[in-house]
């Protein structure tokens, strides 16, 4: 036998004795990774990836493949929305406000219009009694002053010219009936008025005309007296004590005039 026989020979054995070894080493790593044969190829040796960690004899089975993904359900169909039937107590106007708004708006307003007129009824009929009263005072006061010209003017004067008894008996009577006229009214308006200067005035035209009425009446008892020539002195201190009452009266007169204006 020639050695390229026996090298025939020991070939054969020395590659089945390699598959083997091959087959051991990738038996022992897959039994200690976990990892499962892919793919052996007996004819040219063992085709195994080697990992990070591992040895160039250790043969990495491929990852199975993914498996196909179930079909995704159907999304469910949307829920139609719940139909919202018109509140038939409550419906809603253009301006978004609900006819029971709009009725309570309504009222308010009628209220409020109701509260103004009344208002501005009120403030009319007082500034109408303001004005009545203002009016009656005005009309009253002139009547005074009217009445205090005649005593001043032409009662009192009449009595201090008549010559004759009964000629100053009558001027006298109609002096003193005016003169008292004056006096009751003028307390009454002061009484009545709530016009505090208009009240002093009157009550102090009142007590000039009661005391021209007083020296009025001296003079024309003294005149009346059938001595009075005897008194004649005493009667022309009286004359002139009237025309200084005349006097006063005129300046209370011109005063109250100047109110009434």
């Amino acid at each position: 036998m020639t050695i390229r026989s026996i090298d025939k020979q020991r070939t054969p054995l020395i590659r089945a004795l390699v598959i083997g070894v091959g087959a051991v080493a990738l038996l022992a790593a897959c039994s200690g990774d976990g990892s499962r044969l892919d793919d052996v190829d007996l004819g040219g040796g063992v085709e195994a990836p080697v990992d990070g960690g591992s040895s160039g004899d250790e043969v990495q089975a491929e990852e199975p493949a993914p498996e196909p993904e179930a079909p995704a359900s159907e999304a469910p169909a949307p829920e139609a929305p719940p139909v919202q039937l018109p509140d038939l107590q409550a419906p809603v106007d253009d301006d978004g406000l609900t006819t029971e708004e709009w009725v309570v708006l309504i009222i308010m307003g009628v209220a409020a219009f109701a509260l103004i007129m009344v208002v501005v009824a009120l403030a009319t009929n007082h500034s109408d009694k303001k004005k009545a009263v203002q009016s009656s005072q005005n009309r009253r006061v002139g009547e005074l002053v009217g009445l205090g010209h005649w005593i001043l003017d032409q009662g009192s004067v009449e009595v201090l010219r008549a010559t004759e008894a009964q000629q100053l008996q009558t001027a006298w009577l109609t002096m003193r009936a005016r003169s008292i006229d004056l006096e009751t009214r003028s307390a009454s308006l002061a009484r009545t008025t709530d016009d505090r200067d208009v009240s002093e005035m009157v009550l102090r035209l009142a007590a000039e005309v009661a005391g021209l009425r007083g020296s009025l009446e001296t003079n024309v008892s003294l005149r009346l007296d059938p001595n009075a020539a005897a008194n004649t002195t005493l009667i022309d201190d009286t004359t002139r004590s009237v025309y200084q009452r005349r006097q006063d009266v005129q300046m209370d007169l011109s005063r109250l005039a100047a109110v009434r204006a």
